[in-house]
C-alpha cells in the first residue's frame, strides 16, 4: 500500500492522473498486450510442469482443494495481480531503470527489490508476531526467502527482456495465489480476528 501510494503523489505531482498511471502497462497494442498475456500464462505453465517435475506438489502444495479454496483464486487473482502490477511500477518501471539496463543491472534491482520485499516482511510479521504474543507467523519465513527471491527475480529479467511488467506479474500472480490458497487455513478474516 505504501509503494501505491509513492507511486500515486508521485504521479500526481507530473500532473498524470492515477487511472493513467495503471493502466500504463496495457498501452501497447491489442496484439503487444495479447502477446504478454499470453507469454505469461506460458511461462507460468512452465514453471509449474519443472517444478512438478522436479519437486513434487508434495513440497509446497501448488495447487489448492477443489472443493473449498478453488472459489478464492479469482478474488486472488485479481488482487495479486493488481500487487504486481504496482511492485513492477516501482521496483522496474523506477528502480530498475536507474540501475540501467544489461543482465547484471538486472540481478542488482532484483538483489535490492528482494531486500526491499524482506525487510517489509519482516516488519509485518514480526508486528503481528508481538501483536498476537505468539510466534505461528515466524513459519512463513521458509517459504517467504525463496517465494520472493523468484518474484524479484522473475520480474527483473522479464522486464529486460520485454520491457513491459505484465508478464513477471502474471508469472508472480499465479505462483503466489496458488501458494497463498493451498497453504492459507480455511478460515475468514473474522475469525481470525476473533482470538483478539
Amino acid at each position: 500500500m505504501g509503494i501505491f501510494i509513492l507511486i500515486w503523489r508521485n504521479q500526481k505531482h507530473k500532473g498524470i492522473k492515477l487511472k493513467e498511471t495503471l493502466l500504463e502497462p496495457f498501452k501497447d497494442t491489442k496484439a503487444g498486450v495479447l502477446k504478454q498475456l499470453l507469454v505469461g500464462i506460458f511461462l507460468s505453465a512452465l514453471f509449474f510442469l519443472i517444478l512438478y517435475v522436479s519437486l513434487g506438489l508434495n513440497y509446497l502444495g501448488l495447487l489448492p482443494s477443489l472443493q473449498n479454496k478453488i472459489y478464492w483464486v479469482p478474488i486472488y487473482i485479481s488482487v495479486v495481480f493488481f500487487m504486481y502490477l504496482i511492485f513492477g511500477m516501482f521496483f522496474q518501471k523506477i528502480l530498475q531503470e536507474k540501475i540501467g539496463k544489461g543482465f547484471k543491472n538486472a540481478l542488482k534491482s532484483s538483489l535490492l527489490t528482494f531486500i526491499i520485499l524482506m525487510i517489509y516482511f519482516i516488519f509485518i510479521v514480526s508486528l503481528v508476531c508481538i501483536v498476537d504474543q505468539g510466534f505461528f507467523f515466524i513459519m512463513f519465513f521458509w517459504f517467504a526467502v525463496p517465494m520472493f527471491l523468484f518474484s524479484s527475480v522473475v520480474n527483473a529479467l522479464t522486464y529486460e527482456k520485454t520491457g513491459n511488467i505484465i508478464v513477471g506479474a502474471i508469472i508472480n500472480t499465479l505462483y503466489l495465489t496458488f501458494l497463498i490458497c493451498t497453504l492459507s487455513p480455511f478460515m475468514t478474516g473474522l475469525a481470525f480476528l476473533s482470538r483478539f
